[in-house]
């Protein structure tokens, strides 16, 4: 027996001491996987990766997770990569949700949140909002993974009280001006219908932002015919699948603020729908 041999068989027999054979087994085969991940993926075979800038709140995740397995013991290493997959959305909904047609994406949406009723029963603004939102993660569903249609969130400015210096405009609607860290944004019913302004903290949630235009004291949303649905669009995007994508992008929609994506004086376009999908002015009588 080659010393080589020798020194293998004393590192097994010292990995072995105090594991029942079970265990040992187990710690065998997380190695052996191990070591044919690094094998198939070494530091000198593996392309170059475009560098991307992440989210102010996701850099320190990916030092914690990153963190959190280099001190894994084997065992635990399997361990938390079952946790992982538990924790993680089954495939099975994404199955079924780009299984949904069209046509029976209302149905759909109240037998999945039979907790919301009709809009009849709760807040009207709430229940159309959670139905563009539903709408929104059967669209995310079919399309694949794809990058947020607004871009993700840039990283902001370290000067609490930043604004920017191309102010444009007059008075109260130009571009950066704030008011008490409040900015104007216009919000238009349809494509051509009347605009009504509103005040938007530019540190509020672009979520509480968006639930503000469904609702609010001046609520755009009202009671519409069944399978009717209303969105909110800027720059031609549908704003509530942005927040579907900044989801799946890995983003906490908690950080993503309105002066992310807003600086004063653009103009948001409120939508409504029939069940087919075509886009209406008015809503019929009777």
């Amino acid at each position: 027996m080659d010393m080589t041999t020798a020194a293998r068989r004393r590192r097994v027999e010292a990995r072995a001491v105090g594991r029942t054979p079970e265990e040992h087994a187990a710690l065998e085969r997380a190695l052996a996987r191990r070591r044919a991940r690094s094998s198939h993926a070494s530091p000198v075979s593996r392309p170059a990766q475009a560098h991307h800038h992440h989210h102010p709140s996701q850099v320190g995740r990916g030092h914690e997770g990153h963190a959190r397995f280099q001190f894994l013991d084997p065992r635990e290493f399997d361990e938390a990569e079952e946790d992982d997959r538990e924790a993680s959305p089954p495939d099975e909904v994404y199955e079924f949700l780009r299984g949904i047609d069209d046509s029976v994406m209302y149905s759909a949406f109240k037998i999945l949140y039979p907790g919301l009723g009709d809009p009849g029963v709760i807040s009207t603004s709430l229940f159309y909002f959670e139905y563009a939102m539903f709408r929104a993660e059967v669209a995310a569903a079919k399309s694949g993974p794809t990058q947020p249609a607004l871009g993700v969130p840039p990283r902001r400015k370290s000067k609490p009280g930043y604004v920017r210096r191309n102010v444009r405009g007059a008075g109260w609607h130009k571009r950066g001006y704030r008011d008490y860290g409040c900015m104007w944004i216009n919000v238009r019913q349809g494509s051509y219908g009347h605009t009504r302004g509103t005040d938007a903290p530019e540190n509020q949630t672009l979520t509480a932002f968006v639930q503000s235009v469904f609702g609010g004291k001046d609520s755009w949303a009202s009671r519409y015919p069944e399978g009717w649905y209303c969105d909110l669009f800027f720059k031609k995007k549908s704003v509530t699948r942005l927040l579907v994508d900044l989801e799946k992008h890995g983003l906490d929609t908690d950080l993503v603020l309105v002066r992310d994506y807003f600086d004063g004086g653009e103009t948001v376009y409120f939508k409504l729908f029939d069940e087919n999908g075509q886009q209406q002015s008015h809503v019929p009588f009777g």
